[in-house]
């Protein structure tokens, strides 16, 4: 998975749902630095790429009401340009 893919993913989410980035992370079960890590894609301190887990993209998919699958399906959208849409 290409991780500007899910950082992109997850702003639009937080947007369309209106939540700041600590109240978003707190409904995730995450820090709201490491989302705003996730949001941005890289470690700002180290220049890393920040990619997930497993178990934070199933944290993820479960706070949002979705399987893992439809989570991964909606960012393949993403990646060929479709709207997404759940």
């Amino acid at each position: 998975m290409e991780v500007n893919l899910l950082r992109e993913f997850l702003k639009q989410e937080r947007q369309k749902r209106g939540m700041s980035l600590r109240n978003f992370a707190d409904m995730i079960g995450i820090s709201h630095s490491y989302l705003s890590r996730l949001e941005s894609g890289v470690d700002a301190r180290s220049g890393n790429k920040v990619s997930p887990t497993l178990d934070i993209m199933i944290q993820i998919a479960n706070a949002l009401d979705i399987s893992i699958i439809d989570l991964l399906r909606a960012i393949e959208r993403g990646k060929r340009g479709e709207e997404v849409k759940e």
